[in-house]
């Protein structure tokens, strides 16, 4: 995330990093542009508008560490310099059975500090909920026509063949 106080502009802070850090993925035979690995970065577009290093509102979403739930992060710039609490909110996010009250909160959050981000944050925070949810089981499909009389007939051959 960028330093809460910065007396620099965040076009000059990305004409300094757009070419050089450590968060850039490049593939040099793709045709695709170059994405971004960096925290603040809701999309991995390697762009200013997305850049979490660059912006002066950068928004952060990143799984907790205990592994459900979110934790959101949003810097504000309405605060004054002296206001350094006002300047930030962090929040965790625990994940419920229904998910609509965590997206809500990431949408209010996030609608309120960066309106044109959020709906990528709500496409991260729908995509990091996904990837905690316990896989579902296959269901056992119940054999039928000829594969019921097949099983059938398997079923009842076993059952004679344990009598004798």
């Amino acid at each position: 995330m960028a330093p809460l106080e910065s007396n620099v502009s965040s076009d000059l802070v990305w004409f300094l990093v757009r070419g050089h850090n450590s968060f850039i993925v490049k593939r040099p035979h793709d045709g695709v542009r170059p994405l971004s690995a960096e925290p603040g970065n809701l999309t991995n577009n390697h762009s200013p508008r997305w850049s979490g290093l660059s912006s002066s509102k950068p928004v952060v979403l990143r799984p907790t560490k205990s592994g459900k739930g979110l934790h959101l992060s949003v810097v504000s710039s309405k605060a004054t310099a002296n206001q350094v609490a006002k300047k930030g909110r962090k929040q965790d996010l625990r994940a419920a059975a229904n998910n609509r009250k965590t997206l809500s909160t990431v949408s209010k959050t996030v609608g309120q500090s960066r309106p044109d981000a959020y709906k990528a944050a709500l496409g991260r925070a729908s995509a990091i909920l996904k990837s905690q949810r316990a896989p579902k089981q296959p269901r056992q499909h119940k054999p039928r026509g000829k594969k019921l009389v097949a099983a059938k007939a398997a079923h009842a051959k076993a059952a004679a063949a344990s009598e004798e």
